[in-house]
């Protein structure tokens, strides 16, 4: 059976993208003028299988994957090592610029000014304190 890892991680980020880009990205011949870069462990990934991205206002897209947390700068992964080995199955920015990081069994911990803060209430572990989805009302 083939491996289809790189095809959903192409889906995810070409999702997260919008499907606006990829008109501009042809020319009046209509010919393609973007490339195809397939990441995978070899590459920085912490592990081959995305479960959650995000892209927060910085410019960074934050991946999640079965064996923790990467940040990538359009050029290379950067590792987080306070949630590696964690199962990252949510990522949300929150209008305070919170990244909001739920893992699949140690609870939801915030990257907040450059450090991970662990809310006692949310981070408690078990996966009954996962974080599965998260949005923002207008009231923040």
């Amino acid at each position: 059976m083939p491996n289809h890892r790189w095809l959903r991680l192409i889906a995810s980020v070409l999702l997260c993208l919008g499907t606006d880009r990829l008109g501009a990205a042809t020319n009046a011949l209509g010919e393609n003028n973007y490339s195809i870069q397939v990441w995978e462990n070899d590459h920085g990934l912490p592990h081959d299988t995305v479960l959650s991205m995000a892209q927060t206002r910085d410019g960074y897209l934050w991946v999640g994957t079965f064996g923790g947390l990467a940040r990538f700068d359009g050029i290379r992964f950067s590792i987080i090592p306070e949630v590696s080995h964690s199962r990252i199955v949510c990522l949300f920015e929150d209008s305070r610029r919170n990244l909001w990081i739920g893992t699949e069994s140690t609870g939801t911990v915030i990257l907040k000014e450059g450090r991970i803060v662990a809310p006692p209430e949310l981070s408690a572990g078990g996966i009954e304190r996962r974080l599965r989805a998260a949005c923002e009302d207008a009231s923040g």
